[in-house]
């Protein structure tokens, strides 16, 4: 009797391990948000110089008043509350400004604009202040620029420099392309680069004038969101430990009935 109920249980297991063996494309399906985000190239698109934002320090700024001024810039579009792969972009930011050797201010611009309309000044001081301790440049204000501004203007640069992203209301996140853009002297795009492993060398040849091929981009790693799956708020790394844990019962269950099979085969009590 023991070994019937046993076995029942170990068929059980063995279907819930089954019916968790989803495809890992259904489990990993990307909500619609993360389709529309994504990068078109606009290398040579110049950007639009007369979109107005707010400087972290309260300043009505135009973004001419910031780029296209004689020098290069360094450009990111992320938001300073996202805790995930946006505060990764922004640190690297700040590490490979002292990985340059350039002095940010002097040598080039290095501006971040918000995609979040609803961010404050407050906010992106707070930000900009961490990122500038954390880039050796505490205290050095004019060396980050910091924007944030309406809707209009940012969806001007993000078009202008071909960067698609998208608001999802069920998560209350955005996705995005976690992106570095480089700027000529004249506001115009001159080059991409992969926002969390950019090619040092080839970030400084652009900002010396000097853009290489392309860079590549992957699209996989470069979307900056986070998403349940099928609804059951269930991660990979989760979907494949109640895999693990459901096969492992299963086998487990296999391998007592088996023995208890032998027992009752040599006498002893099921």
């Amino acid at each position: 009797m023991r070994a019937h109920v046993v076995a029942r249980a170990a068929a059980g297991a063995a279907a819930l391990a089954a019916a968790l063996a989803l495809p890992a494309h259904a489990e990993t399906a990307a909500p619609p948000p993360v389709s529309a985000a994504g990068l078109e190239r606009h290398v040579g698109a110049r950007l639009p110089l007369d979109a107005r934002f707010r400087a972290s320090d309260g300043r009505q700024v135009a973004l001419g008043d910031i780029v296209a001024r004689g020098k290069p810039t360094l450009l990111v579009l992320a938001y300073n509350r996202c805790t995930m792969l946006c505060n990764l972009v922004l640190r690297r930011v700040a590490r490979l400004v002292t990985e340059l050797g350039l002095a940010p201010g002097v040598d080039y611009g290095l501006v971040s604009i918000s995609i979040d309309p609803t961010e404050s000044v407050d906010i992106a001081a707070r930000q900009k202040a961490a990122l500038l301790d954390a880039a050796g440049l505490a205290g050095r204000d004019a060396a980050w620029t910091s924007l944030v501004g309406e809707r209009a203007a940012i969806d001007a640069v993000a078009g202008a420099i071909g960067f698609r992203y998208a608001w999802d209301p069920a998560t209350e996140q955005y996705a995005h392309p976690a992106l570095l853009t480089t700027l000529d002297a004249d506001g115009r795009v001159s080059a991409y680069f992969d926002g969390l492993d950019p090619e040092v060398d080839a970030v400084r040849a652009a900002l010396a004038g000097r853009p290489q091929a392309a860079a590549t981009i992957t699209q996989a790693l470069a979307r900056c969101f986070r998403f349940d799956t099928a609804s059951t708020r269930y991660g990979s790394a989760l979907m494949w430990s109640l895999r693990a844990l459901a096969t492992g019962l299963s086998l487990g269950l296999v391998v007592l009935v088996l023995r208890l099979g032998r027992r009752r085969a040599g006498g002893g009590v099921a």
